[in-house]
């Protein structure tokens, strides 16, 4: 009996209103998410991504890194700016550039004081493997290998672990190499 009341208490109060019950918008969902470009790295297509043109503009990429073999992540905050989209218009992605890394001899280290303790940062030169892909097709447009000598030692540097190691920074290099392909 509660049941009925509650019911028509729930009706009374909509026709009294004399409106019809709200209903919820419509929330487009993307079709595509940045997680998605990572298999293109494996020269798999993605028809539902942008085509990249030869027309004059901005071609946007998104860029993924492999640090010893871990999955490809995504890294495109590294990049300029109006070179990406946001992940909500993901499907505008036109390039996608995937960097691999090989470490060579450790040729250095800095120590730094914290709070009486040591904590030391190990110096590596890299070569980095850089494969540039369309998007939609898949194609590889262009290869390079980044051959980076080990960074001097920073000011200063967050630690999470007593001793770490220390590579070149790829994005300046990195930037060089795309920028004919993403800005026409």
């Amino acid at each position: 009996m509660r049941k009925i009341a509650l019911l028509a208490l729930c009706l009374l109060s909509l026709s009294a209103c004399n409106s019809s019950p709200v209903v919820p918008p419509i929330v487009e969902t993307p079709t595509l998410f940045t997680s998605d470009f990572a298999e293109v790295c494996n020269a798999t297509p993605l028809p539902e991504a942008a085509a990249y043109t030869e027309e004059a503009g901005i071609h946007p990429v998104i860029l993924f890194d492999r640090m010893q073999q871990e999955p490809y992540l995504e890294r495109s905050f590294a990049l300029a700016e109006n070179w990406q989209v946001d992940w909500q218009e993901a499907e505008k992605y036109q390039l996608v550039s995937c960097v691999s890394f090989t470490p060579k001899e450790k040729s250095g280290t800095c120590d730094f004081d914290v709070e009486g303790e040591t904590y030391t940062l190990d110096l590596y030169p890299a070569t980095y493997t850089v494969d540039l892909y369309a998007a939609q097709s898949g194609a590889k447009l262009a290869s390079t290998s980044l051959d980076l000598p080990a960074a001097e030692c920073p000011s200063m540097h967050y630690f999470t672990e007593k001793t770490e190691a220390y590579y070149p920074d790829y994005i300046p290099a990195l930037s060089t190499f795309l920028t004919p392909y993403v800005q026409k």
